[in-house]
């Protein structure tokens, strides 16, 4: 069946790009999810929001020590 794909915030989408899903959890960490529902992986352990993919790279906004959003990038393969 089809999953529903959560969002940090509202008006927050996920991200579809090259065959994965980039989007925010329930627990508002950033993730990367197949298009087929596998191979899930978090990509950021910080409040994530708004992930944008540009080449090999995944931008996003991130709550960092309750300082307000900074922009941080992770590479897509999570390493």
């Amino acid at each position: 069946g089809a999953q529903q794909v959560p969002n940090c915030q509202t008006n927050n989408a996920p991200y579809v790009y090259n065959g994965y899903v980039y989007h925010c959890g329930i627990d508002n960490m950033l993730y990367k999810i197949g298009t087929d529902g596998t191979e899930r992986e978090k990509l950021a352990e910080n409040m994530s929001s708004r992930p944008f993919v540009c080449g090999n790279w995944v931008y996003y906004l991130a709550n960092v020590g309750g300082t307000g959003n900074k922009i941080r990038k992770v590479p897509t393969d999570g390493q």
